[in-house]
This record gives structure tokens, sequence and C-alpha cells, in this order.
């Protein structure tokens, strides 16, 4: 069951705040609100996401988004009237929706980084057959 102060944040975020402003309007402490996994980690937060938005709902809206068009209109210079041409495709907006999809699916690859430490007690000698190496 949630709290009073997921509630109040809950709400805050579905009227546009963020998680960590939410949580200050819900008036937690500024160190709990700077560590808003805190709060999304719990049992009451998932419980108010799973109540306001059902993966029934989610997926129902996906698959409008991925079946996205616009109406297309053309002014007739000759009678001035203004015809319905009908519906295009919006390929910008189905794209939003099917990048969404692969990154709710995991479907992309983890983001790969590395991390370098330079030793900087080497010799004058070391360091630059370290700058050969690196072609610097």
């Amino acid at each position: 069951m949630p709290t009073i102060k997921q509630k109040v944040a809950f709400k805050e975020v579905l009227n546009g705040s963020t998680i960590t402003s939410a949580m200050k309007k819900a008036n937690y402490s500024d160190t709990t609100a700077s560590t808003t996994g805190k709060l999304t980690n719990t049992k009451g937060w998932k419980e108010l996401v799973d109540q306001h938005l059902p993966d029934k709902l989610l997926a129902q809206k996906h698959n409008e988004g991925l079946n996205a068009g616009k109406h297309i209109y053309k002014n007739n210079n000759e009678t001035g009237e203004i015809e319905d041409l009908g519906i295009e495709a919006d390929y910008a907006t189905r794209h939003k929706y099917l990048d969404s999809a692969y990154k709710i699916k995991g479907a992309y690859a983890p983001e790969k980084s590395v991390n370098v430490n330079i030793n900087t007690q080497f010799s004058e000698e070391e360091k630059k057959s370290l700058l050969d190496l690196l072609g610097k």
C-alpha cells in the first residue's frame, strides 16, 4: 500500500515534476530526494505505477503510435476549396514509438565505456614510450 508521501510524489510526477522535485514537495528530506531510487524502487511506488499506467493501456497507446498518421490537405487554387487528401504515414512519430519499444524490450546493445587510469609516476622515458604507443 503506497504511503501518503508516495502518493503526493506520484501526483506531482504526473503533473510534470521531476522525481527529485516531487519528492521534495512530498516532504522527503533533501538527502532522500537526491536518491530517487529510494522512492521508485519501493513496493508502494510500483503499485501506483501499475494502477495508473496499466500494461494494457500502455500497449494500446504504443500500438497507436506505431501506426501514427497525419491528415494531408491541399488548397485547390481553382475552386478555392481545401481538399482532404487522406492520411499519410507519420514516420517520425512511428520511429519514436519504435525506438521506445526497442529500449523497453532491451534490444539495444548496452552502452560501453572504458576507464583508463594513468599512473603519473612514470619516468620520462616510460611516458615517451606510452605516447609513442598512443600515436601522439
